[in-house]
């Protein structure tokens, strides 16, 4: 029975139908997307373990990955000889094996923010719109995660008494919650322009997840370019000072130029020239394992070559005997 699980565990029937099953979940994910965000699409089919059909479980993403990862391993295990002939195939096994990894803890490792800002402003940190935090304070000395609220705040009780339904706020959601404070009733919304004070003077509002970045970002200058006619973009380029402490650099960052700090990644994503003030919006990205993926290359790149090279040798001695 366990030669039998293990065999159908490596076998490359398995791999060829994982390998299937994901191409038709990139397929459905991309008519899902046409109805609907790039995050909802993202969680859904690749960052989920099931996705359902009606009332019928079906794969998603995250099991796909499982059970290649598990059928990479058992084949390098027991199809592979432990022969020397055979050192580019375990390399380029082991650099599959590191890729599937990576895309299983690709969730949890890499985060995704904005940071907005209108030229002449700066700031060292960015915000995520899917998450928000109980503020405390007029300049946000505290912030708390809604679902992980301290039994006191300021020497006061407070818990949340409701979640109510979210409001949309052009493409992202607001929260609504009704907060208890020492038994007073505080409504809140993300939606808020000022802070919400209680009876006994506790300033309360809520805001975006808020994460430090490495450096502080000041937003120099703007610039769209449009085809000629037309309100089409096709370009947009800001010009931003990054400050490193006492050092300063300018640095430009544009469409298909991101700016990369550490393990950060800073993308031109969209403007809004409508106000006063030119205002750029860019998205954070921070990937701690993105080395994985330079890896993986060279490990297959590196095993391909290694297998070739042993290939080429053995039919050279072997035409030479």
């Amino acid at each position: 029975m366990s030669r039998r699980l293990i065999s159908v565990a490596g076998s490359p029937k398995l791999a060829t139908v994982g390998l299937a099953w994901l191409f038709g979940l990139v397929l459905a994910a991309t008519f899902y997307q046409l109805g609907h965000s790039i995050h909802e699409t993202t969680l859904r089919f690749f960052h989920s373990w099931l996705i359902f059909a009606g009332p019928m479980p079906l794969p998603a993403g995250r099991l796909v990955y499982a059970v290649l990862g598990v059928n990479l391993i058992v084949s390098v295990l027991t199809r592979i000889p432990l022969r020397w002939s055979k050192v580019g195939l375990f390399i380029i096994h082991t650099g599959l094996i590191l890729l599937v990894i990576g895309g299983l803890t690709h969730r949890f490792s890499r985060s995704e923010s904005v940071l907005v800002l209108a030229e002449g402003e700066s700031d060292s940190y960015s915000y995520d719109l899917r998450q928000w935090e109980l503020v405390v304070g007029r300049a946000g000395e505290e912030r708390y995660p809604l679902d992980s609220l301290p039994s006191e705040i300021q020497g006061k009780s407070v818990v949340v008494a409701e979640h109510l339904p979210d409001t949309e706020d052009g493409p992202t959601f607001s929260p609504r919650v009704i907060l208890q404070v020492d038994g007073e009733t505080i409504p809140l919304s993300g939606g808020d322009r000022g802070p919400t004070a209680t009876s006994s003077g506790i300033l309360l509002r809520l805001e975006p997840s808020r994460y430090p970045m490495p450096a502080e970002i000041r937003l120099e200058e703007f610039t769209a370019e449009f085809f000629e006619g037309t309100a089409t973009p096709k370009a947009f380029t800001s010009r931003v000072r990054v400050i490193q402490g006492d050092v300063e650099r300018l640095a430009v960052i544009s469409m298909n130029e991101p700016l990369r700090l550490r393990d950060y990644t800073i993308y031109q994503l969209s403007y809004d020239t409508s106000g006063e003030r030119d205002i750029s919006v860019f998205q954070v990205v921070r990937n701690p394992i993105r080395w994985v993926t330079y890896v993986v290359s060279l490990l297959i790149s590196g095993g391909l070559l290694v297998h070739l090279v042993i290939r080429v040798v053995e039919v050279r001695r072997r035409r030479s005997v």
